[in-house]
């Protein structure tokens, strides 16, 4: 649990290890009324500011829906660190809830 802020801390970012072959589900219960938008980067991406030619290189899996509520599912590459984003994509704050749950490769 934890709370978004557009205008204080737009973006929460988890560290998460994970093991080629490895499934992961994340499941974001969003601020009500606040678009939100989650996605998984690996953890060697030098920024999660823009989506330019080098940050789509560390992308790995994004929605495409910005709503309050988000799933990702995903099967790591290779092991490694990976980060986690929820970001808040248009003004508005409040609480949420992210689940994580990685399956065995």
């Amino acid at each position: 649990a934890a709370a978004l802020d557009f205008w204080d801390d737009p973006r929460d970012v988890y560290k998460i290890r994970m093991r080629a072959g490895q499934a992961l589900n994340v499941d974001l219960d969003g601020p009500p009324g606040v678009q939100t938008e989650l996605s998984l980067w690996s953890a060697r991406a030098k920024s999660l500011e823009t989506a330019g030619p080098d940050a789509a290189r560390s992308l790995l899996t994004a929605t495409a829906q910005l709503t309050s509520s988000q799933r990702l599912i995903a099967v790591a590459p290779t092991t490694g660190w990976y980060l986690v984003v929820v970001r808040a994509a248009q003004p508005g704050a409040g609480p949420y809830r992210l689940t994580v749950k990685r399956s065995r490769p």
